[in-house]
Order: structure tokens, then C-alpha cells, then sequence
């Protein structure tokens, strides 16, 4: 961790509060980027489902060939390099996870001491670069896996000499199948890159300890009125325990386990 701006930021409260004190940073789950990363997957798909739509529709009506059905499958199948760009959409959603996480550590620095500081730059670009890669691999393999699904319907339809209608009834099913496959990637992905800023970000300042914040509600592992119970890692029981950076629970920082929504309450003392 960059020590050199932990020291900066710390100077900066201790001239504005000689007696120094304590500041709580809450970075919180971002919920709202969430649905912004799955209603862009969804618009995705929405466009996809469009464009194979308007290839099949007059295949049908002018009752094609055997020739002409290969013809729309290549064509389905070259969708994948003509939609939505699946590295702009994780760059922008992993950009508003970095400026939430700057947002809150202002906010809860200016609202302790009455007046905003200067932040210290950040260094989270090396692993947003990497959270970006993995999830343009992981939106392109969404979009693969559709096509599949779309192709296979497409060509089923044409054998069995379905009506329009019902092949499309058939395409819409497929795209309902990747759209839950969408939020989970959603779910899962915002959790593990807000979790990497905002360790990152916490050392850079000097917080080497964090007290772990759960979500709340019956989707917590653990929480004995909810829908985990039994789970293998208990995150209700978490609740208010502190931990350190470098050493972590089993199965990591919160925001780390798949599909885990806790966040990390961080503390500058100075």
C-alpha cells in the first residue's frame, strides 16, 4: 500500500483537527450500479433478440432454402462482433464503482470535519483494468451462449416448419434464460470489484482494519430467518466484527464470496 498517501490525507486532519480523531467510511454495496450493469446486459440482449428477429421473420415468409438457412446462421452467429461493445459497458460500470467509492471516503471525511479534503490519488486502475478484462470475457461468453440457444431454436423452427410467431415466442424464451444469466453476473461482479477498490483504496490511506457490514436482510449467509441458514460462512455473524485487510476470513473480504453483497466500514484515525 502507498504509505506516502496515508500520510498525506492523516496531515491534512491533524492540522484541521489538532486533537485528532476518528472517521468512519462506509463503502457501502453499490446497488445502483448493479441494476445499471444488468439493465445494460439486458439492452444487450434486447438488441440481439431484435436483430435475429428481423432475420427470420421474411426467411419465413418467403419459405427459404436449405442454402439460405446456413446463410442465417452465420449471420446470427457474426451478431456477436456487430452489438454493443461488451468492453465499453464494463469500463463505464467498473468506472462508477471507482467514483462511488471516492465519494463516499469524501463524504464521510468532509461531513467529520465540517470542510472537504484533498483526496489522495488513487492507484485502482490496475484492478479495475483487470475486473474490465475478465468481464468483457464474460459478457462476450453471454452473448455466445444466446446465439447458441437462438440458433438452435432457429433451426429447430425451420425443420419442424413453425409459424413466425412461435419461433419467435421460442427466441424470446432463449433470451429469458441469458437475462437471468445477465443479473447473476451483475450480482456477482459488483460485489467482487467494489470489494477490490475498496481495499486498495483503504490502504493506499492507511486503513489497514475494517469492521464488516452485512446487508441485512434474509439473502445474508447465515441469517437463521433467512434463506441461508446453514450456509458454510456465516456473514449475519460477522456483523460488527473487525478484521484486517491481509488477513481475512475464510473465504475472504466482504464483497469477495460470490454473490456476496457486505460491505467494509473502514476507520482513518489521526
Amino acid at each position: 500500500a502507498n504509505r506516502g498517501n496515508a500520510m498525506t490525507i492523516k496531515d491534512q486532519l491533524r492540522a484541521l483537527k489538532p486533537k485528532g480523531g476518528r472517521i468512519a467510511i462506509q463503502h457501502k454495496y453499490p446497488h445502483r450500479v448493479q441494476r445499471t450493469y444488468e439493465a445494460e446486459l439486458r439492452k444487450l440482449l434486447a438488441r440481439l433478440e431484435r436483430d435475429i428477429n428481423e432475420m427470420v421473420k421474411p426467411a419465413i415468409a418467403e419459405d427459404i432454402r436449405t442454402d439460405s438457412l446456413s446463410d442465417i446462421m452465420r449471420s446470427i452467429a457474426d451478431l456477436v462482433g456487430r452489438t454493443l461493445s461488451g468492453d465499453a459497458i464494463a469500463r463505464r460500470v467498473a468506472a462508477a464503482v471507482a467514483n462511488s467509492n471516492e465519494q463516499q471516503i469524501s463524504k464521510a471525511v468532509a461531513r467529520a470535519i465540517g470542510v472537504n479534503v484533498l483526496i489522495p490519488g488513487s492507484g485502482v486502475s490496475d484492478k479495475m483494468e483487470a475486473w474490465v478484462i475478465e468481464n468483457t470475457g464474460r459478457i462476450t461468453s453471454m452473448q455466445r451462449d444466446y446465439i447458441q440457444r437462438a440458433q438452435n431454436v432457429v433451426s429447430g423452427g425451420f425443420r419442424q416448419g413453425q409459424s413466425y410467431r412461435d419461433m419467435a415466442k421460442n427466441i424470446q424464451a432463449a433470451t429469458g434464460i441469458s437475462q437471468r444469466q445477465a443479473k447473476l453476473i451483475a450480482r456477482d461482479q459488483i460485489g467482487s470489484l467494489n470489494a477490490a477498490v475498496t481495499q486498495q483504496r483503504d490502504e493506499e490511506l492507511g486503513i489497514d482494519f475494517y469492521t464488516w457490514r452485512n446487508a441485512g436482510d434474509r439473502r445474508v449467509r447465515g441469517n437463521p430467518s433467512g434463506l441461508y441458514p446453514k450456509s458454510r460462512y456465516d456473514h449475519w455473524e460477522r456483523e460488527g466484527r473487525v478484521y484486517r485487510y491481509n488477513n481475512p476470513p475464510a473465504d475472504g473480504n466482504p464483497g469477495e464470496p460470490i454473490q456476496c453483497r457486505c460491505w467494509a466500514e473502514a476507520i482513518i484515525e489521526f
